[in-house]
């Protein structure tokens, strides 16, 4: 029977010449300059921005808050909604200012898994997320544009946009409490960055649906995919491309 002595070398074996041999090599996450992101003043400072931003317009996201629940309830709501010309107005300001905390908590908890990302520091991930989310938006910008001659003739085009802007508010909200809580109990990154994926999924397969109703209630089920995949589909497709390929 073999014993332990057998695979265990004794301690002169392991430490020759009376010294322990450790790699050279120097590890990427620990290299000289490297900061990380937790350590990094840019990130301090626009955490703090995330919180004035927000917090400046709590009035208007509390106008909007009752609507917004109930579009994501039901989808006719979306067409109710967007009647209100104030909705609207603190909707669309809204939206835009949940972009930097999204941007800081998908860089914080690395949501993007591109292996660049990972060669950067603090600040300049953050920026390379920013980057990323700010060419998504303008590429979907585009595919509107170039759209919108042709969708004048749906009458729930508009609807269907904003339904979007509607659902992104609410996950950006889940999305932030869920992550900051699971944080606060010492749950691991990699665990709040699975939580914060699942939640995207689950949010984005709501607008899915919801666009569908609303585009099929005006034009036919052929004409509906078509304009899913355009608007939807093909964006959030080279954006998941991106991420793995990168």
């Amino acid at each position: 029977m073999m014993i332990l002595t057998d695979i265990i070398p004794s301690v002169e074996e392991a430490f020759t010449a009376g010294t322990l041999v450790m790699p050279t090599e120097v590890v990427p996450s620990v290299r000289e300059g490297f900061v990380r992101w937790g350590d990094c003043a840019l990130n301090a400072w626009l955490i703090a921005i995330s919180a004035i931003v927000i917090v400046a317009d709590i009035k208007g996201f509390y106008y909007i808050f009752g609507d917004l629940c109930k579009c994501l309830s039901r989808w006719r709501w979306n067409i109710t909604a967007e009647n209100s010309m104030q909705f609207a107005r603190e909707r669309d300001i809204f939206a835009m200012l949940c972009i930097l905390p999204l941007t800081v908590m998908l860089s914080r908890f690395d949501v993007f898994s591109a292996k660049f990302l990972g060669k950067l520091d603090g600040g300049w991930n953050t920026a390379a997320v920013f980057g990323i989310l700010a060419g998504y938006l303008l590429f979907r910008l585009f595919n509107y544009g170039a759209l919108r001659q042709k969708a004048r003739r749906v009458s729930g085009w508009q609807v269907a946009r904003a339904a979007g802007k509607n659902i992104f508010i609410i996950f950006c909200l889940v999305a932030g409490c869920a992550s900051g809580a699971l944080w606060i109990l010492g749950v691991s990154d990699l665990t709040v960055r699975y939580a914060i994926i699942a939640i995207a999924a689950f949010f984005y397969l709501i607008v899915l649906f919801q666009k569908n109703q609303i585009l099929g209630s005006s034009c036919n089920p052929f004409t509906t995919f078509l304009y899913l995949c355009a608007l939807e589909l093909l964006p959030t497709g080279l954006l998941i491309a991106a991420n793995i390929c990168l």
